[in-house]
């Protein structure tokens, strides 16, 4: 049995404390590299549970990274048969702030010698209401992981990385949406507490051994997520 993970630094396991207080210059050196890949494999929650499941591991989780481009790894590995029906897959879903609503204000979503929209739907700009690109987006990624459940008979457990995600009023198969990573650090799974941005986030008294300074989760952290994901997900 695989275990394949996606998501962004919150599934690779990265440190920052690392960074700052040895003067590292973050995506520069092999050092810096070796210690990533180390972090993907030895430390972080997903490398943590494949271990206690016994199982095979693999992760794509990439520093800063929006969805759809997890989405392409996750979709080029399924077609060239590197996942294989019956592993298991591990989707964190980040900020959908990351994806095209990052683009939003850029002329490349206007074709401008044929005047037609190339990446958004004109009327999601110019109604004001940008909330709609992220609902949209997070509709599209969720579906979309749902069908590739289907199509190559693998399992993929859903679940938000930070920040209070967009309402979704459908039922999906494998999606965990009662809170996030923040919730499970904070003791607060379940009750509906909506989360900033993570650099953002008030860290409760008596959790900071749980964080880093930029507050991505520390070791201490990831072993806590691990432990629940262990306790309360059917893998």
């Amino acid at each position: 049995m695989i275990l394949h993970a996606f998501g962004d630094s919150f599934v690779s396991g990265y440190q920052d404390d690392f960074i700052h207080i040895l003067g590292y210059d973050p995506g520069h050196g092999m050092e810096f590299e070796e210690r990533e890949e180390y972090l993907k494999y030895n430390v972080s929650f997903a490398a943590l549970i494949a271990k206690h499941l016994g199982f095979k591991f693999k992760n794509y989780a990439e520093r800063g990274s929006g969805n759809f481009p997890q989405l392409d790894k996750l979709t080029t590995r399924l077609r060239a048969g590197k996942i294989k029906s019956g592993n298991i897959v591990l989707f964190g879903i980040t900020t959908p702030i990351r994806d095209r609503l990052f683009f939003a204000e850029d002329v490349k979503i206007h074709n401008e010698e044929l005047s037609g929209p190339i990446l958004i739907d004109r009327e999601l700009i110019t109604s004001q209401r940008l909330d709609k690109v992220i609902d949209s987006d997070y509709f599209y990624i969720l579906c979309i992981l749902e069908q590739l459940e289907r199509i190559f008979g693998i399992k993929i457990i859903k679940f938000n990385l930070f920040g209070t995600p967009p309402p979704v009023p459908y039922n999906f198969i494998n999606y965990i949406n009662e809170g996030t990573l923040i919730d499970i650090l904070n003791d607060t799974w379940g009750q509906k507490i909506k989360n900033q941005y993570h650099t953002n986030i008030d860290v409760p008294a008596g959790y900071e051994n749980l964080y880093t300074l930029k507050k991505h989760p520390s070791i201490e952290g990831h072993k806590k997520i691990a432990s629940w994901f262990i306790n309360n997900v059917k893998l």
